[in-house]
Order: C-alpha cells, then structure tokens, then sequence
C-alpha cells in the first residue's frame, strides 16, 4: 500500500511539473480559466491529489463545487484558452486532478461487457460471424481491464493490498458457486 504523502511533500518533491501536477497558484494569482484572482479552482484541483485518502473524497467534493463557481465566471470570450480545458473535461480521466482514470475504467467495462455480450449471442463461439476470434478479444479486453484498474488503484491512491484481499475473496466465492456449493 503506498503511503499518503506528507504535508507539503508535493511541494518540495519536484516541481509541479516534474510531477505531472497542475502547478499550485499563488496568492493573488488570477485563475487560468476564470481569470479571477478569487477562485478556488485551481488550488482546489491540485489538493485533492495531494490530500491523504481520507480527506480526498471531501477534497474532490469541494473541488467540483469550485469547478461550478468558475464556469459562473468565465468571460464571454477566452482567448487562445481551449474551450475543454476550460470546463474541466480532464476530471475523472487519465491526467485529470479528480480521480484520475475512472472514465477510462468505464470505458473498458463496456469493451467487456461488449465483447462478452457477443459470446453470449454466439452461444459461446468463439468465432464470430464478423471473422474475429472473441476468445482472443475477451482476453485482450480483460487485459485492458485490468490494466485501467491497475491505473486507478495508483493514481486514485487506494489500498492496493484491500483491493487484492477482496479479489482474492470474490473469486473463492465464485468458485464455490461453480462448484455448486453456497
């Protein structure tokens, strides 16, 4: 399990950008997308991946509150400011400042659940009448899967170790089932 990181770690670890961070603005500093010296966003983004696990759910919270104030503020016009850097669109992808690599989770349950729903229609075949071998595309897909949940147990900074006692338990379970005992 990796440990959360200590007050003003990020800080003296490398520059933000060295970490892959947005920087954290300083006092007085106008807010890149708003562009008022008030908001709350960006320092609200960068704390909520610096912030222990318990706290970073309150953090993401608050930080999407802060988000909705900016966009009530943006200027008509933004120039030369991309329009989805603007509205966050970052957030919950991988790169984004609040949890980081969900979308991308939710996009490879689908590619399983896609592919499995074509082994069911197919009634269990593995070639599909468009040619391509589901056994090898639910590999693959599962292998993406994986690799997406591997991402966010990392970047989301969960307990890796819980995450693998409760795999550990489920499959017992299924395997239980399988064998047709409760």
């Amino acid at each position: 399990m990796s440990e959360p990181l200590p007050e003003g770690a990020a800080a003296t670890a490398g520059s933000a950008a060295e970490q892959g961070a947005a920087p954290v603005p300083s006092v007085g500093t106008a807010c890149p997308f708003c562009l008022r010296a008030e908001c709350k966003y960006p320092a609200a983004r960068v704390a909520v991946m610096a912030a222990p696990v318990p706290e970073s759910a309150r953090l993401a919270r608050e930080a999407i509150a802060a988000r909705d104030e900016c966009l009530l503020h943006l200027p008509a016009t933004i120039p030369s400011r991309p329009v989805a850097r603007v509205l966050g669109s970052g957030d919950f992808s991988i790169g984004g400042h609040v949890w980081p690599g969900i979308s991308k989770l939710i996009e490879e349950c689908g590619e399983v659940i896609q592919v499995a729903g074509k082994l069911l229609g197919s009634r269990g075949e593995p070639k599909h009448w468009d040619g391509s071998d589901l056994k090898v595309r639910i590999e693959e897909e599962l292998g993406d899967l994986l690799g997406a949940m591997r991402f966010v147990v990392a970047r989301c900074r969960l307990d890796a170790e819980a995450v693998e006692r409760r795999a550990l338990v489920k499959q017992a379970t299924f395997d239980r089932w399988h064998r047709g005992e409760k």
